[in-house]
């Protein structure tokens, strides 16, 4: 088995390989096979560059690093980090923009969007989150939250980071010699109300049938995973392969599941559905990564990630100065 250091690599490199892979084919509807084989092949060459995804969750392990959980500060973060050529959504620029203009961290999601986003921006950075509060359930979720509403202030948005967080905490402390996948989709059934209500704490209840929109795709996962070999046209109809929070990160839970001991080909799946692949790729990447250990992804598709600026080797320095800062706390 991994050791605790290699497993929190592999939450953040995994997240890392999953965007740069997916940002290549982002938006296509389905690619033919022979594009799918190109990808996997271990000569297929590629920048080995990320997205905003990867940037903004390198923003999250500098805060934590910097001054632990500080909303403000993360907030800083993502604009002093921010370079728009790395894909970042209309809302997301509109948010930098009135963080540079000075606005609360805590005022400029209402002010982007209104009603507030439920987009994936909150989960597919939030791996950091994950892993160095895997020890404190309500540290985790808490700051989960207050990572998400900094971008998103719709429950469906925040309830997508945070879930996404508690996903990856688990995978982090489980062995993957015994993992069993329905036990870890009931843990999240069951967990999923909980979670809701500490949402709503932040955001605000909304009335309708969707407000339990987790809780029904958790249990189509479940369905799923029961059924086998589910055809992947099904699993992107039901669950969808979109930028919704709430269509796209229990996808990436259910293809983390199917694949759990080779969450390379999990991110395959994600690639082959087509539509917002570079985060679905990336969470799938991060979950699977915390449970494996970094040694579970191709050495070479590793190896071919960018390393100019904070690329691979700064990322790998941050996840292990986060682990030596989780020693120095005592929780390891």
């Amino acid at each position: 088995m991994a050791t605790f250091l290699e497993k929190l690599k592999g939450g953040v490199i995994g997240a890392f390989l999953g965007d740069a892979l997916g940002k290549e084919v982002e938006g296509r509807k389905r690619l033919p096979e022979e594009s799918i084989k190109e990808i996997e092949s271990p000569g297929y060459v590629w920048d080995g560059d990320y997205t905003d995804d990867t940037e903004m969750m390198i923003s999250i392990m500098e805060a934590l690093l910097e001054r632990e959980f500080d909303p403000e500060l993360l907030a800083q973060k993502f604009v002093e980090n921010y370079h728009s050529y790395r894909g970042y959504g209309r809302g997301a620029k509109k948010v930098i923009r009135l963080l540079k203009e000075g606005h609360s961290w805590s005022e400029v999601a209402k002010l982007s969007f209104p009603g507030g986003s439920f987009g994936n921006g909150a989960a597919m950075r939030i791996a950091p989150i994950g892993l160095f509060y895997f020890y404190d359930e309500n540290l985790l979720i808490k700051n989960a939250i207050l990572s998400s509403i900094i971008t998103h202030y719709h429950p469906l948005g925040v309830e997508g980071g945070v879930l996404m967080a508690y996903a990856i905490s688990m995978a982090l402390k489980k062995d993957p010699r015994t993992f069993l996948p329905i036990d870890f989709l009931d843990v999240l059934i069951e967990k999923e109300a909980d979670i809701r209500e500490e949402v709503y704490k932040y955001t605000y209840r909304y009335e309708g049938e969707d407000k339990e929109i987790y809780l029904y795709a958790l249990k189509k996962a479940k369905g799923f995973l029961l059924e086998n070999g589910v055809n992947l046209s099904r699993v992107k109809r039901q669950l969808g392969t979109s930028s919704k929070a709430h269509r796209s990160v229990v996808t990436a839970i259910y293809l983390f599941l199917k694949h759990f001991d080779t969450p390379f080909e999990g991110m395959m799946d994600a690639i082959r559905m087509g539509g917002d692949t570079d985060t679905i790729a990336c969470m799938v990447g991060a979950i699977g990564g915390a449970l494996n250990g970094m040694g579970v992804f191709p050495t070479e598709k590793i190896d071919r990630l960018t390393d100019e600026g904070k690329g691979k080797s700064y990322v790998l320095s941050l996840s292990e100065k986060l682990y030596k800062r989780l020693k120095d706390k005592g929780v390891l």
